[in-house]
């Protein structure tokens, strides 16, 4: 014991610009929670496949477990916040023009497949990015706050995304879900003035190759890190894709039911024959 007291621990709320990025990155995550929704039902009401789903679903979340590294090389080199908002403006964008072309009714299942593969890009670059830069804003005794703080946000948009884009869906149709989705990933855009920037040294940057050698080497030397990543990545395509897939199946097989399960309209002829089984 050398006498000194280890410093305490402190809310990353008491961070102005953390309340700031965690208000955006919330918003912005429910935006992507409900542009999947409205992605899955988009897809089964055009071809009316469980193949198409399944197959659009996976084409959405393995770029998003994959472009992650992408994410991760754009913080190491560039100001993070700039990054972090014109990627969200990049989802914004795609998925604003996806509810244009629904509105319209231009949108093919290929272009669909597209757009979605643009979708999960920015949604693995998104993730990677708002983890890298949250942490400058906070002070190293309220870190293990603002990671949970941070986690929570991306939890509760997991409720509230779905939720809202059903509501939507119910009353006004799947382009205005898409449209409010394409709104929620404009907020980072909307705040990044007013948030801190997150430069990185030039002296420290190194080739990019050798940053992904790196690593895989840390991750090869620590088993720890070989077992969260392959949760990781099975976490994404659970979330991503079958979570995503579920839920228009599900209300098809909720449908077929009712329908299975409304008696028939009796023939003419039987009226009479039942009238009189009851009376008698």
């Amino acid at each position: 014991m050398d006498g000194t007291a280890a410093p305490s621990s402190a809310s990353a709320l008491s961070s102005p610009a953390f309340r700031k990025y965690l208000c955006g990155n919330l918003v912005a995550y429910i935006g992507f929670r409900m542009q999947s929704m409205a992605l899955a039902i988009l897809v089964f009401r055009t071809t009316g496949s469980a193949l198409d789903l399944g197959i659009v679903s996976a084409i959405a979340a393995v770029p998003a477990a994959l472009f992650t590294i992408l994410g991760g090389v754009l913080a190491d080199r560039c100001d993070t916040r700039l990054a972090w908002a014109a990627n969200a403006g990049i989802s914004a964008a795609v998925v604003g023009l996806l509810g244009w072309m629904v509105f319209n009714d231009t949108v093919s299942i290929g272009q669909t497949y597209a757009l979605a593969a643009i979708m999960g890009v920015a949604a693995g670059v998104h993730a990677s990015l708002g983890q890298a830069y949250f942490p400058s804003l906070v002070p190293e005794n309220a870190l293990k706050s603002g990671v949970t703080f941070n986690t929570m946000s991306i939890s509760m948009s997991s409720i509230i995304g779905p939720t809202v884009a059903g509501l939507v869906i119910a009353a006004v149709d799947l382009h205005a879900a898409f449209a409010l989705a394409a709104l929620c990933w404009s907020m980072p855009v909307l705040i990044v003035s007013a948030l801190p920037a997150r430069n990185t040294d030039p002296l420290k940057r190194s080739r990019t190759l050798d940053d992904f050698r790196f690593g895989l080497d840390f991750i090869l030397q620590n088993r720890l890190f070989l077992v969260l990543v392959t949760l990781s990545v099975a976490n994404y395509l659970l979330v991503f894709g079958l979570l995503h897939t579920c839920r228009p199946l599900s209300t098809s097989s909720a449908a077929a039911s009712t329908k299975w399960a409304t008696p028939s309209p009796q023939p003419a002829s039987a009226q009479p024959l039942a009238s009189c089984w009851r009376g008698a």
